[in-house]
């Protein structure tokens, strides 16, 4: 009996037991819990499996069930990182600022957010819908949306001094960073052929209806119908159009659209 004992006790030193380990091909499984399917090496030795592979990343282990996910931490004003990068590319312009003055967010309870989304584009200040994304603290994916109240600030001319209709405004007019509110939607880029569509007074913000780019109606317009590679040039005759565009009508008659680009209005045809 003694040379058994000594025997097994030095079989289980060969092996690296330790007091209170699970025994060799014995479960070391959460009790109460059914488990089909052959042991670990980690359930055979009692060693943890969360993170066993050396070269698991850190972004599966917190997606990991079970594990629930950290949110990001807020400002100050309780405003998450998430969310500002999400107001910052919901800009409709890109020389735009946008700053959330307030924040809250609706989110069932334990909830952490991972993610932000905003839809509509933002160009003008006022309260927008944020879709959140998150995990909850059993690691299942969980769902919520918040009201971020922003102000954006962008660039706007303004008139310096009085303006008759169809004067160039470049020589009248300067560039000025004020709020985008609703109701006032000044353009963000003055082309250097715009001229007024209007008598304007000195201190006036310039928006598409104060302004038009090229030639006034009637008068003679260089035309460039271009079609790839190929561009032919013609004169025709500016005719009203709707806010921001420019249009011709060419001697045939037909009526064309286009942009302005040095004077000229250049057609793409396919």
């Amino acid at each position: 009996m003694a040379v058994l004992l000594a025997t097994a006790l030095a079989s289980a030193a060969i092996l690296g037991a330790t007091p209170g380990a699970p025994a060799l091909g014995a479960s070391a499984r959460t009790p109460g819990v059914e488990h089909t399917g052959n042991l670990t090496a980690a359930e055979i030795t009692g060693t943890a499996s969360t993170d066993s592979a050396a070269g698991a990343s850190s972004e599966d282990r917190d997606a990991a069930p079970g594990k629930g996910a950290k949110p990001e931490p807020a400002s100050d004003d309780g405003v998450p990182a998430l969310v500002r990068r999400a107001v910052d590319a919901a800009r409709a312009a890109p020389n735009t600022e946008a700053e959330v003055r307030r924040y809250r967010s609706f989110l069932p309870e334990g909830c952490a957010p991972i993610r932000a989304a905003i839809d509509r584009p933002i160009e003008r200040s006022g309260r927008s819908a944020v879709k959140l994304f998150g995990r909850d603290d059993g690691g299942l994916a969980c769902e919520g949306w918040a009201w971020a109240d922003v102000r954006l600030v962008g660039d706007a001319w303004v008139t310096t001094r009085a303006v008759r209709a169809g004067e160039a405004l470049a020589d009248a007019t300067r560039k000025i960073r004020q709020e985008i509110v609703g109701g006032r939607r000044p353009i963000h880029r003055l082309p250097p052929e715009a001229v007024a569509r209007r008598d304007l007074i000195a201190g006036k913000v310039i928006g598409e209806k104060q302004l038009q780019a090229g030639a006034a109606p009637g008068e003679p317009l260089k035309v460039i119908l271009r079609s790839g590679s190929l561009s032919v040039e013609a004169w025709g005759r500016a005719v009203g159009c709707g806010r921001g565009r420019s249009c011709a009508t060419l001697p045939s008659g037909k009526r064309v659209e286009g942009r302005m680009e040095a004077n000229a209005l250049v057609v793409e045809t396919s």
